[in-house]
């Protein structure tokens, strides 16, 4: 029904404004809120599990010998250098973070 009542308000624009169709693309939304689809990605990538910073934290708190493999890991960058600051801080706190040679 949803669908319905958009196709109809697009109609009623089209002919009132005496205007053509033109499709906006199907990653429109994405395009005009390139922030908020880069948070939404970061917290589907969270749900998903993806939080090798807190794991590798959590594994020194509790006592593991903890190396986070530098080659496997990238990092989501919400702000400039967040990914380097994420290893330093694991390196802070005790993990090895190997870089590839």
């Amino acid at each position: 029904m949803a669908v319905g009542h958009s196709i109809l308000v697009i109609a009623w624009h089209l002919l009132t404004n005496d205007c053509d169709y033109h499709d906006l693309g199907g990653d429109f939304f994405i395009r005009r809120d390139t922030d908020r689809a880069r948070q939404r990605a970061v917290a589907q990538l969270q749900a998903l599990g993806y939080h090798v910073k807190e794991t590798a934290l959590d594994a020194v708190r509790l006592g593991f010998d903890t190396v986070v493999l530098g080659e496997l890991v990238r990092a989501v960058d919400l702000q400039p250098g967040d990914g380097e600051r994420a290893l330093a801080a694991m390196r802070a706190a005790g993990a090895r973070v190997e870089q590839p040679a």
